[in-house]
């Protein structure tokens, strides 16, 4: 461990004067595949609008007010479509795919102020149709990321049919006597659908600086996730990492590796599915979405050698590894 922050900031500056971050750079993209296909380096920074929207993961009753920006589209319901308006409604998918470059969240059920309305199974199959008709336009994907059913709540229908002429009261009386235990007055609903595009010309890529201290898992990690899988208990998911063979006998990262797991344009991934051990090359041609796990050095020594590797690779995200058995 370093003994001060002060002198952790030094070595990085010191670092950085020696090995600028162009030149780093530049070593990185060598390293890189040779493949036909263009790929969109991904640099996302966290807005209001990432922190206020609420997956249907998290049961939440409330996903907040749509925005008109983004990669996130509510939708209440998706039938009887004339053609005029699917034209509309596709042009609208092109743009909060364009938003997401190259995917987008729907959220089936929902009202635009966030409230699941929810649908009958009816409108519910037809809105996942239409909405699949939709992306095969684009030349996309859909894949349903969370389904699940909301109770039909009288008031909250009278309410938002008061602000939303399109929105149907609640049942009469009458129909409620005679079919309360009936599924489809009793419970309606709604579903988070992902939209992604062919990954036949261009795909995402996304890059992830793995970091934290010496042992804590981060090699071993990377190789069960790109792999498929699990350790054996003695370093066979670490193995496939490492680069040295003194890597392999001390266990320890002491270089910078990089390892991709690809994803398809329904979310599944791409090196699981392949016999063997897959080349970049094979991983990329199938994905639309590819995750670079950069693995870095946890031990002091290697201090240098980490810091070189978190500015040269230029990562948009950092996963900070923790051994959980010191806490325990």
């Amino acid at each position: 461990m370093v003994e001060t922050p002060e002198k952790a900031v030094q070595e990085m500056e010191e670092i950085l004067k020696e090995n600028g971050i162009q030149d780093a750079s530049k070593k990185s993209e060598e390293k890189a595949p040779t493949t036909h296909r263009k790929h969109k380096h991904h640099h996302h920074t966290l807005d209001a609008d990432d922190l206020i929207h609420k997956s249907l993961l998290s049961h939440h009753d409330h996903l907040g007010q749509e925005n008109d920006e983004g990669n996130i589209e509510y939708k209440w319901k998706l039938v009887g479509i004339s053609d005029d308006r699917f034209k509309h409604l596709v042009s609208q998918m092109k743009y909060r795919i364009s938003e997401g470059q190259g995917e987008a969240i729907y959220e089936i059920g929902i009202n635009d102020d966030g409230y699941p309305l929810g649908l009958d199974d009816a409108e519910f199959d037809e809105s996942l149709d239409t909405l699949t008709r939709m992306a095969k336009e684009l030349s996309s994907d859909v894949s349903i990321i969370c389904e699940r059913e909301v109770p039909l709540d009288e008031s909250k229908m009278r309410k938002r049919s008061k602000s939303n002429a399109s929105v149907p009261a609640a049942p009469s009386e009458s129909v409620q006597e005679g079919t309360s235990k009936d599924a489809t007055n009793s419970r309606r609903r709604v579903a988070e659908v992902l939209v992604r595009r062919f990954g036949e010309e261009e795909y995402l890529d996304i890059r992830l600086a793995v970091c934290g201290n010496v042992d804590s898992g981060k090699s071993t990690l990377i190789g069960v996730l790109t792999r498929g899988q699990l350790d054996n208990g003695r370093g066979l998911a670490r193995a496939s990492v490492f680069i040295h063979k003194h890597e392999i006998n001390t266990g320890r990262t002491s270089s910078v590796s990089h390892q991709i797991m690809g994803f398809d344009s329904k979310g599944e991934v791409v090196n699981h599915e392949m016999f063997g051990t897959p080349t970049w090359k094979d991983i990329i041609e199938k994905s639309s979405k590819v995750c670079t796990f950069i693995d870095l050095a946890g031990h002091e020594k290697y201090l240098k050698t980490t810091v070189y590797g978190m500015t040269g690779s230029i990562p948009d995200y950092a996963v900070i590894m923790d051994w959980c058995q010191q806490w325990a």
